[in-house]
Parts: structure tokens; C-alpha cells; sequence
């Protein structure tokens, strides 16, 4: 396993976000394992609202790695829905 390298995947993307739903939110929903290094809310370019769905970047694999496993599927607080997550593509 990497110790944190340029080419390690340590993003998640999250999808079926409501319409209410902000970066603070989402950066409490992970704060319990250790925290969220970065949250991206993906938006309309027109209307500002939220696409749905957005990025949440971890300090490290294993961290990632463990709320995949532990989150994915699992009711979000406070909303009337589960966390849809899954490993960030980019490209």
C-alpha cells in the first residue's frame, strides 16, 4: 500500500445529494473517521443549485477506503436517504 503518493486514490464521489445539502454538511457526515480533507459540491453553472452530486477527498487511502466500506449504503444524518458512494474517476 502507498504512503500517500501522487497517484493514490483517495476520492470518493457522492451521488443523490438533496437539494439542501453543503460542503459543511457532507464535512460533518465524515467526521466521526477521522474527517473529510476536502468536499466539492458539483453545481449548475446558471443557476448555482446543486448538479446532485459532488467529490469528498480524504488525507489518505485507507481512510477513503474505510468510509466507502462503512458509509456506502448506510442512512445519511438528518436526510431521508442512504449514501451513494463509490470510487472518484477522473479523466
Amino acid at each position: 500500500m502507498s504512503d500517500g503518493g501522487e497517484g493514490e486514490v483517495k476520492t470518493l464521489w457522492i451521488g443523490d445529494l438533496g437539494y439542501w445539502m453543503e460542503e459543511s454538511y457532507l464535512y460533518t457526515c465524515f467526521a466521526h473517521m477521522g474527517g473529510a480533507a476536502s468536499v466539492k459540491i458539483i453545481r449548475n453553472k446558471q443557476t448555482g443549485f446543486s448538479e446532485g452530486y459532488g467529490f469528498v477527498e480524504f488525507a489518505d487511502r485507507a481512510t477513503a477506503e474505510y468510509a466507502l466500506r462503512s458509509q456506502n449504503g448506510t442512512p445519511m444524518p438528518s436526510a431521508h436517504q442512504n449514501f451513494r458512494l463509490n470510487w472518484a474517476s477522473f479523466g
